[in-house]
């Protein structure tokens, strides 16, 4: 190691600052006398953090001072010396559910002085930052955005300026003529002379940033977000904020909103979207006088920027994240736009050359096309539009000040000459004059929204009511002909395998039966054999088998030193576990992570604290280095070293000895501690482990560019030079001669000296370099020693597979329900070979004898739910409204957690017993004792997750372009589709009726394995619409009606022809009759015949086993049966048979044979 002369150093340190005797000196002051004498920030780092010679004074960690140690009589504390053992690179012990690499914190304390970084974002699950410490009531004056700053697009602004009484209308004073021009490029200047021009002339109030369409910049403006008295943001715009990711921002000039800056070179990830503006509360917030609302843009536009800069937020612009952006644009109703069109486009025919029959207002009509025609030629004068015409613009298109958001200039749609379509330039959005009507009546949410269905037929009905010339159609089937839900026959009476006992299902079992005992025996029996061959296996077994139970129970058996890792973590399945050791005697020690355990992670020692090491933990310093550097950086030891012992809790909870425990029980990611965890015992992987990935996407190109800039071996000064020069072949030469000098390994000690810096840059940078192109926008390189990295060349984002070490396990045995080896062996870095506790055919046995299981498969598409604009709500709840019906009970859900958002907005929970997504299922045990339950749409991840992991086993995966059960990914891509869709559909399923004791579960997806026994198929032909629920509402409140009584009731706003329409599908489902009116022969007079069984969402059938359908010997059971039977029990030829005499065991209500008691506990893991 270098030696420093600390003495010298501090004396010409002191010589140059004029600081006389032994007054300490600033640390940086002492940094820069270093360099000047040659050395370099690694070298001085390290000095700096080993030494004793020097003596840390004072605490503020921004003017840390040291002075030598013997000058004050005593050595000084050597920085960061703690017992904790070490930790292998990379390692991330103890985060249950973070692990260092992940993107999800970001250093807002200290700023960097050079020019910011642009940095991209891929990765959805990876946070960039957090918001937690930004502080709206606190701004820093005239502090702007640097990237923008070196921008040359910038002008003046102020109602004084022409065109005037418009505050934020862009002007340059020092333009000849046309100053309001903002898109003359001479009008625009850079921030320097903008800057002046403001401060100088009176009648500016501030700049504004001109942002063009080649720039990469998107915005988000928060209007009445912040209390102008208080300066608190509104929890919804801070909501917002911390999915898209940390980046600087700025309080608007009247104190009421706030804008954040971010990189956006890819625009909104919306198809044909440029902004969107919604309101995030329907009250106004704090002091302000109107509701909050949100604009967020990456368009051509002209920007207000303050300088008021939000204290806490970086002084960088960030991407933001896409996907999350994806998600909140389409929770506030923006989708893929669709091609505009006309209104009539629905259900177009040709109408080029059609002469209608009928025509006006009071006209009938069964021909659609007549319908069409009228609507094809509404023209604004037509309807009583609240939307009104302001003028024209200079090419001639007219402008409209619309109705259904606000609009300063009162002229912000515009439509073309002769026709009847509008553009909304500030929404980015086009739509025809039914579509902005309808939005005014309430019938859609806004005008651009697609009318379909009921919705169009509504919005005709509207025009025509409000006198627009539209003939009212009487023909055929209207808006109520949308689908409805028909359930075929069961093949098996599932009422009664909600009970908890199913007489059928025990009745079948004989002998040779495979019973949910037998599976649980044979699980631990195969767990047991590899634990004491010492194999590598990869055990598949079915959920419910008890596959973590047998883990404990085989270690028991076989004496063998075990390591569980898992996923769920110390609320749910840390406690199991130690309680099953406890069961069969095993000594256990639970080991410690590092967010739990160290007071200062954990918030002990305050928040504050908290975020500090959580931002170098994200960016991949392990919990070792954090204790050892923490010093040195902060110029205090951590809080939880700060006690007797200066040991922290985290640490000591390291100092055991392995060989003492039967068991040890812990995360995925402390197999990374090979030492204690790993070496000489059996490592068992509670399900797949996702937690062996670092992902950078957002970090990437600052982290890059700070390891570069401080590691002159490798030739490149930063990302942009690394991307755009790595093909030249000396210079990549010379990098990869440095990387086999010094070895490819993270760098920690970075994370410690700048917010940019990440543990995994080298990682990073030598994938970029070492890396194979796939041809499919995906890059490979093998990293030695390390694992995989993989570059996504479309988003720029570097992830690196970094498997833990397990060559000195006595064996490794991975647990999974339903395996893709594939993914296993790539996650491990092992090879592995598979056996499954059940055979091909003894599968399907599992589930219908031993489990119970009564799976009602009610869809024949694929049904991915991953976007919103695939859920069905309304034939959702009728599906659930029905089951309840049919079972008397509601049932819970299983679905992604984008549909739970929408069912939560449509009201539709309300109809379930509980409800989780699929994330959330492995290992979970709340539905165990569920008896109904419902498995929803299927999931995907994105193309790109498979990809990816193409990618990291060498295979070049791309999309076939099909959808639904035509969709495919080629063979190994197929495999990865399967466990991320078809998988997590059985594990679902399998969540219900856990227990043994049965359950019935209905599948709205055809994603399950082909093998999976069903107990009937089913279907949801149609919803019910407005307009037939208003009609059902009208007649139970009527009684006994007229279509005329019926059409006038205060719910119901139909035509005559549309109520007649629902009363006769209404008549004919058997729930309503109809005779003919005694005091007037011409009408009807319709009668409630079973009002009370409609669904109010839509047609379901659910029909039982009808007792013709069942032979002889399954009569019998039922007559035996009769706590859980209820109208077969009326036979007279069985009702003096005795059960007694059938050799059957009696049976009491709760579903046990009445000789045994309690039932065992249950080993379900």
């Amino acid at each position: 190691m270098t030696r420093f002369d600390w003495e010298s150093l501090i004396w010409e340190t002191r010589g140059y600052l004029g600081i006389e005797g032994t007054d300490p000196v600033p640390v940086e002051e002492l940094r820069e006398q270093a360099k000047a004498n040659g050395y370099d920030d690694r070298e001085i780092r390290n000095a700096l953090r080993d030494t004793d010679a020097l003596e840390s004074l004072g605490d503020d960690p921004d003017d840390l001072r040291v002075r030598l140690a013997e000058e004050s009589g005593k050595r000084g504390k050597q920085a960061g010396k703690t017992p904790e053992d070490g930790d292998p690179p990379g390692s991330n012990p103890g985060g249950e559910t973070d692990k260092p690499g992940s993107s999800n914190g970001l250093n807002q304390q200290d700023q960097p002085e050079d020019p910011p970084v642009l940095v991209k974002d891929t990765d959805p699950e990876e946070s960039v930052g957090t918001w937690s410490d930004a502080d709206f009531s606190d701004t820093e004056s005239d502090t702007y955005l640097p990237a923008l700053i070196e921008s040359d697009q910038w002008m003046t602004r102020g109602e004084d300026l022409p065109p005037y009484e418009r505050p934020k209308a862009p002007y340059a004073p020092w333009a000849d003529t046309d100053g309001a021009k903002w898109g003359n490029k001479e009008n625009r200047a850079d921030f320097a002379t903008a800057k002046e021009w403001a401060d100088t002339d009176p009648r500016a109030d501030g700049l504004a940033f001109i942002q063009l369409e080649s720039d990469p910049f998107g915005f988000v403006d928060g209007d009445d977000v912040r209390d102008p008295e208080t300066g608190d943001p509104h929890p919804a715009f801070i909501a917002i904020l911390e999915h898209l990711g940390a980046t600087y921002a700025d309080v608007s000039t009247s104190g009421s909103g706030s804008h954040a800056y971010y990189y956006a070179p890819d625009g909104l990830p919306i198809e044909g979207k440029e902004q969107a503006t919604f309101e995030i509360d329907t009250e106004p917030w704090g002091a302000n006088d109107d509701p909050p609302t949100v604009e967020i843009y990456a368009n051509k536009h002209v920007n207000i920027t303050t300088g008021e800069h939000v204290r806490g937020t970086p002084l960088e612009v960030r991407e933001w994240n896409t996907d999350a952006l994806r998600a909140i644009l389409e929770a506030n109703g923006y989708t893929d736009k669709e091609p505009i069109s006309h209104d009539t486009d629905k259900d177009r025919a040709d109408l080029e050359e059609y002469d209608p029959t009928a025509t006006g207002t009071d006209a009938t009509t069964d021909e659609i096309r007549d319908v069409l025609h009228a609507v094809d030629r509404l023209e604004p004068r037509d309807l009583p539009l609240r939307t009104r015409q302001t003028g024209t613009d200079s090419t001639g298109w007219s402008t409209w000040n619309p109705s259904y958001r606000t609009s300063e200039s009162g002229a912000s749609v515009h439509s073309p000459p002769g026709e009847p379509v509008f553009h909304d330039h500030k929404e980015g959005e086009s739509f025809g004059l039914l579509g902005l009507f309808a939005a005014e009546e309430g019938i859609t949410s806004n005008p651009w929204d697609r009318l379909e269905g009921g919705e169009w037929w509504d919005v005709v009905a509207a025009a025509r009511d409000a006198g627009a010339p539209i003939p009212e159609y009487v023909g055929g089937k209207t808006h109520d002909t949308d689908p409805v839900a028909v359930l075929p026959e069961s093949v098996r009476d599932l009422s009664h395998a909600t009970t908890g006992f199913d007489w059928r299902h025990t009745a079948r079992q004989g002998p040779d039966t495979l019973t949910l005992d037998d599976a649980r025996e044979r699980t631990t029996d195969t767990i047991a054999d590899a634990y004491q061959y010492g194999d590598r296996v990869l055990v598949e077994a079915l959920p419910a088998i008890g596959k973590s139970y047998g883990a404990i129970k085989a270690a028991a058996r076989t004496g063998e030193a075990v390591t569980m890792l898992t996923l769920r973590g110390r609320k749910e399945q840390y406690d199991q576990l130690r309680e099953w050791c406890d069961e069969h005697g095993l000594a256990h020690y639970t080991l410690p992570s590092f967010t739990h355990d160290c007071d200062t992670a954990n918030g002990e020692h305050g928040q504050e604290w908290a975020d500090t090491v959580g931002e170098w933990y994200a960016r991949g310093a392990t919990p070792k280095e954090i204790h050892k550097n923490a010093e040195y950086e902060l110029g205090r030891s951590l809080p939880c070293q700060e006690h007797e012992g200066q040991q922290c809790p985290y640490s000591s909870k390291w100092d055991f000895d392995p060989e003492e425990y039967d068991v040890l029980i812990g995360h995925y990611t402390h197999a990374y501690r090979e030492d204690k965890v790993v070496s000489g015992r059996t490592v068992v992987f509670d399900e797949f482990p996702g937690a062996y990935e670092t992902a950078l996407g957002a970090d990437l190109q600052g982290a890059v560019s700070y390891w570069l800039q401080t590691n002159d071996g490798v030739p490149y000064d930063d990302y942009t030079d690394l991307l755009e020069n790595r093909g030249d072949e000396t210079r990549r030469a010379d990098a990869l001669l440095w990387f086999e000098e010094h070895g490819v390994e993270p760098d920690e000690l970075s994370v410690f000296d700048d917010p940019n810096a990440h543990a995994a840059a080298p990682l990073a940078v030598f994938t970029i370099l070492a890396s194979d192109d796939l041809g499919n926008g995906f890059e490979r390189a093998d990293i030695d020693g390390v694992g995989t990295g993989v570059r996504n060349r479309e988003h720029g984002g570097v992830s690196i597979l970094q498997p833990p070490a397990l060559e000195y396990a006595s064996g490794v045995v991975a647990l999974d329900g339903t395996p893709t080896k594939e993914l296993w062996e790539l996650a491990l870095g092992e090879r592995l070979n598979h056996r499954a506790v059940l055979q091909d055919g003894e599968r399907g046995e599992y589930l219908q004898e031993a489990l119970n299981l009564n799976i009602v498969r009610t869809s024949e598409h694929v049904k991915p739910y991953n976007s919103k604009g695939h859920v069905h709500t309304e034939s959702d709840a009728a599906l659930l409204e029905e089951i309840e019906d049919a079972h008397g009970e509601r049932p819970g859900v299983i679905t992604s957690a984008t549909a739970i958002s929408e069912y939560k907005e449509a009201d539709v929970l309300g109809l379930t017993d509980g409800s989780t997504y699929y994330g959330n299922v492995l290992g979970s045990n709340e539905f165990k004792e569920k008896r109904v339950g419902a498995v929803i749409g299927s999931n995907h991840y994105g193309d790109d997750f498979i990809q990816k992991w193409g990618a990291y086993a060498g295979e070049t995966v791309e999309r076939n372009g099909g959808k639904g059960a035509e969709l495919s990914y080629g063979p190994f891509g197929d495999k990865v589709l399967t466990h991320m869709r078809e998988h997590d559909t059985l594990q679902a399923v399998m969540r219900f009726g856990r227990d043994g004791n049965g359950a019935v579960v209905y599948t709205h997806t055809d994603t399950l394995p082909e093998w999976v026994p069903l107990a009937g198929e089913a279907r949801v032909t149609n919803t019910r619409s407005d307009g037939e629920r208003a009609v059902i509402s009208a007649l139970e409140d009527l009684g006994t009606a007229t279509t005329e009584a019926i059409q006038e009731h205060p719910e119901v706003s139909l035509s005559r022809q549309q109520v007649f329409t629902h009363l006769e599908r209404l008549r004919e489902r058997g729930v309503l009759d109809r005779e003919q009116d005694t005091e007037d022969g011409r009408r009807y007079v319709w009668k409630d015949d079973g009002l009370h069984r409609v669904n109010d969402h839509g047609e379901v059938e659910l029909d039982p086993v009808e007792l013709d359908e069942l032979d002889d010997d399954e009569v019998r059971q039922v007559a035996r049966s009769s706590i859980y039977t209820w109208e077969f029990t009326n036979r007279e030829d069985l009702a003096a048979e005795s059960p007694d005499d059938r050799g059957v065991t009696p049976t009491d209500p709760s579903g046990r044979p009445a000789s045994e008691g309690d039932t065992p506990p249950d080993p379900a893991d």
